[in-house]
């Protein structure tokens, strides 16, 4: 039986977690698949980096092989909807939320024109 565990995927963004420490990907019917990380960011980062709004902005978690590589196809793709960052010392612990790529094809602009009558 073949599993994943956090050492042998990779999430990447605006920048790369560190070290995983939470990660739920939940997939409903008839509903857009959401992601949850909970992670940490070397300080070398930067605090104006991670600051840096983050809404919509591609997330991606990709599985890795025996040497570190990602592999072709990745876990999951999508855009950030929400970020919490908390400052431990020498990193930065970070949450998001996301929500599938998808989710954009049902967001709709909407025009209304009336006529003065």
């Amino acid at each position: 039986m073949e599993y994943l565990s956090a050492h042998n995927i990779r999430v990447t963004g605006r920048f790369t977690i560190q070290t995983i420490r939470d990660i739920k990907i939940t997939i409903k019917t008839n509903e857009h698949p959401t992601i949850y990380v909970k992670g940490i960011i070397p300080a070398s980062v930067g605090m104006e980096q991670i600051k840096e709004k983050c809404f919509k902005e591609p997330i991606r978690v990709v599985e890795l092989d025996e040497d570190g590589n990602e592999k072709e196809y990745g876990i999951f793709e999508g855009i950030i909807l929400d970020t919490k960052i908390k400052e431990e010392g020498n990193f930065y612990e970070i949450e998001i939320n996301g929500i599938s790529a998808s989710y954009l094809f049902d967001i709709e602009k909407k025009k209304k024109s009336f006529q003065n009558v």
